[in-house]
């Protein structure tokens, strides 16, 4: 896992992962609307939120140029 381009690679996966989660999930919560279950949507979509901001702020405070090779080993 020493390899920089494949931190580079993950890293520009962060993104779409990220609207990916929770670009669906809007219509999770219509449809927990549509058929009466609309807080547990809710609260699932308050998680999905949670955690990816959770991402973000990693996504935003990882520098690969910062990192060398013993580090990227661990």
């Amino acid at each position: 896992m020493n390899n920089q381009r494949f931190y580079i690679f993950l890293q520009k996966q962060i993104l779409l992962m990220i609207g990916l989660s929770l670009i669906p999930g809007m219509a999770y919560i219509f449809l927990g609307w549509m058929n009466g279950i609309v807080m547990p949507a809710l609260v699932w979509y308050g998680l999905m939120v949670a955690v990816s901001l959770y991402g973000w702020r990693l996504y935003r405070r990882f520098r690969i140029e910062q990192m060398n090779e013993r580090r990227l080993e661990q």
